[in-house]
């Protein structure tokens, strides 16, 4: 069954995979509520291979603190019936509210809301906890199984194609930056803020990174990797908001018309640099970040030789220090990044 299945049909047989197995063994288990051990096996093989492990053991966990909690507010508030309604009302709210932010939440406020509804229904809430944990542990082992059995998409190459995603964002934003600081009068390209496209982006990247992570949980190495590079991405991110920034301050138009060759040089190697990273690199990329340091000498060079010719002030000059300055620690990381691949 492993590998001959199109990516279509896969979760759809998993799914039905899952309910199988999951009756099954809770038929075997003689225990009541069988369909809550199918329901949450149903519900946890929609992701990834890594998304489905890390849920699983999230929700079994989640459920149990939930029920514990649910209880120990139960045992306070028994015999109050106009505190038990709130109190399931308000779960019921705080799991749709995170029902888009955090997983474990929801599972936490859901386990809550059940655990006072059998209250509200005068249902006996002593004998529900285990029933409601094990068909859940059920549930969860069942979905891990299902897709093991009818393999679900990896993370890990889910990851890679965000990562190669994140940098054309990178290279893209840098790119309609220095558009902005050297043709001001153009056309700017419509895009988002750099800090809200590549925050977005970096978000999704996290939550592929999280995942993978559960795809090889005894591949220390691996991981290791993945996370220093998921760091070098968050620094490239905080660079590439700080040049777009620094080219919206108030700067003097004549100093940037003057030093326009060199500054186009700027641009030119940090676009470089950023290529070697991207989807379209080169196999045997190397950096030179060691250019920097002469295109950088040869602006406040240039700088200082209109100051001196009294072109420009000295204020002018100081308002290239942050463009130069986020342009060097983009190189810098570019040349970490591509250093880190090679080992």
């Amino acid at each position: 069954m492993r590998g001959k299945l199109t990516l279509d049909l896969r979760t759809p047989v998993r799914g039905v995979l899952a309910a199988t197995i999951a009756v099954v063994v809770g038929a075997l288990s003689g225990l009541p509520r069988t369909h809550w051990a199918v329901l949450v096996a149903v519900l946890l093989i929609n992701g990834t291979w890594g998304e489905n492990i890390r849920r699983s053991m999230s929700r079994l966990g989640m459920t149990a603190l939930g029920s514990v909690v649910a209880f120990a507010i139960y045992a306070l508030i028994h015999g109050y019936q106009g505190l038990e309604i709130p109190v399931l009302l308000a779960s019921v709210f705080l799991a749709a509210y995170y029902r888009n932010g955090s997983y474990s939440l929801m599972v936490f406020f859901i386990t809550v809301y059940i655990v006072f509804l059998f209250a509200v229904l005068r249902l006996s809430v002593a004998g529900m906890l285990p029933v409601r944990i094990y068909q859940t542990g059920i549930g969860c082992a069942v979905a891990v199984v299902a897709s093991f059995l009818v393999p679900a998409q990896r993370s890990q190459k889910l990851w890679e194609q965000q990562i190669d995603r994140f940098w054309e964002s990178c290279e893209r934003q840098v790119a309609a930056a220095f558009e902005r600081l050297l043709w001001p009068r153009n056309e700017a390209q419509s895009l988002p803020s750099a800090a809200r496209e590549l925050q977005q982006s970096l978000f999704v990247l996290r939550d592929r990174h999280q995942a993978s992570n559960y795809e090889g949980m005894f591949l220390g190495p691996a991981i290791g990797r993945r996370t220093a590079l998921m760091n070098k991405a968050r620094l490239l991110a905080h660079y590439v908001v700080v040049l777009s920034e620094a080219v919206e301050l108030p700067r003097n138009e004549t100093m940037i018309e003057l030093l326009r060759a060199e500054l186009d040089e700027l641009c030119i190697f940090v676009m470089a640099q950023l290529a070697m990273i991207g989807p379209n690199a080169p196999p045997e990329a190397e950096s030179a970040a060691g250019e920097m340091d002469r295109v950088q000498a040869a602006i406040y060079k240039k700088a200082i030789q209109l100051q001196q010719a009294e072109l420009i002030s000295r204020d002018s000059i100081v308002t290239l220090g942050p463009i130069v300055y986020s342009a060097r620690q983009i190189g810098q990381l570019v040349s970490e990044i591509l250093a880190a691949e090679k080992c």
